[in-house]
């Protein structure tokens, strides 16, 4: 067994608080090929090549131990984040990545909202610095868009795309910072198995007689409607305890991100406390927003855009058509906090 260090650059994001560690493998390589995490073993490994002379296959399985995760999203002894973001590059578009995110507690979540919308912001802005470069300081994969002009390099860094597992959404970039995802409509009143098959289901009843609306949002959510918008907002405690009796319903075996809202029809504004699985209590939550924001779109009939205040600040939600699919976008500002090189002591035990 021997004691090692490993060091990678990262970014420090957030967007209405929630907050963010993002690693590009971009211009950096932490993972081995075909990573398996084994019991004892670290996934991640320290290699000296980069992406800029060799390609990478974004298919590839990563995996990081608990204890990996939990040392980065450290709030003491580490960067501290309410999500790890891991982007692998697709070699033949510079616009996409692939987005692997773990919750602080060193879980795996499906997807992120708010981490999408900061990832994109993030990309969007390495677009633009990469156009501007020279071409000996450009991953060759990537080499011909820095020959566009400036003008189209910017064109095309307004739109980015973000793959997580077998879902792709897209982002726009309004302004430098304001980023509006847009994702499949969620499913209201639907659960997803352990097997992953998502499935038709009806509202729980809770001990005060409120209803937990299952809504599949990428991720699993469950919308408690307040039946008197003038107690918000409610305690961290009771949606603490709220979240703990729902994680233990059958009807979610992986456990639900869960929201309390109150919706103000007059104004639409849906005033919200969100809980997420693996985390706890956070500022924001983009993907509850949409999960909040479907529920109201099912039960009060409205077509117009639903403002989806959270602690940490304001989301707004809509819906569109296209080529006969429901989408839904959530548009917020994600904000830069700051960046540099984080070293991971880990341990890297012999294969034989």
């Amino acid at each position: 067994m021997e004691n090692s260090d490993l060091r990678f650059d990262f970014v420090k994001m957030n967007c209405c608080g929630n907050d963010f560690v993002i690693i590009d493998c971009l211009d950096q390589s932490l993972f081995t090929e075909n990573a398996v995490a084994e019991p004892g073993r670290s996934s991640l490994l320290y290699k000296s090549s980069t992406l800029k002379s060799r390609t990478h296959n974004t298919s590839d399985s990563i995996s990081l131990h608990t204890e990996e995760v939990r040392k980065i999203c450290n709030r003491k002894t580490g960067i501290g984040c309410d999500q790890l973001i891991i982007l692998l590059p697709n070699p033949s578009d510079i616009r996409q990545r692939h987005m692997h995110v773990w919750n602080n507690d060193g879980s795996k979540a499906r997807f992120c909202g708010n981490g999408a919308r900061c990832a994109a912001a993030y990309i969007s802005k390495k677009i633009k610095s990469i156009g501007k470069s020279s071409s000996t300081d450009t991953p060759p994969s990537f080499q011909k868009n820095s020959l566009k002009k400036e003008q189209t390099i910017k064109e095309e860094a307004n739109i980015v795309s973000i793959v997580s597992g077998t879902i792709q959404v897209e982002c726009k970039i309004l302004d430098p910072w304001i980023v509006d995802v847009r994702q499949p409509f969620p499913m209201v009143r639907h659960a997803i198995t352990k097997e992953g098959i998502i499935k038709p289901c009806e509202s729980i009843e809770l001990e005060n007689g409120a209803l937990a609306i299952p809504v599949f949002a990428l991720n699993q959510h469950a919308v408690v409607m307040n039946k008197r918008p003038e107690n918000r907002p409610i305690s961290e405690q009771r949606l603490e305890e709220i979240a703990q009796s729902l994680q233990c319903h059958q009807m979610f075996p992986e456990g639900t991100n869960v929201s309390i809202t109150s919706f103000d029809s007059k104004n639409c504004l849906a005033m919200t406390e969100v809980w997420e699985r693996g985390v706890g209590a956070t500022s924001a939550c983009g993907s509850a927003a949409c999960a909040v924001g479907a529920s109201i779109f099912d039960i009060y009939k409205i077509s117009s855009q639903v403002n989806i205040v959270m602690p940490g600040g304001q989301i707004q939600v809509n819906r569109s058509t296209h080529n006969g699919a429901i989408f839904i976008h959530h548009s917020s500002r994600a904000e830069f906090v700051f960046q540099g090189e984080f070293v991971l002591n880990y341990y890297k035990y012999d294969s034989k």
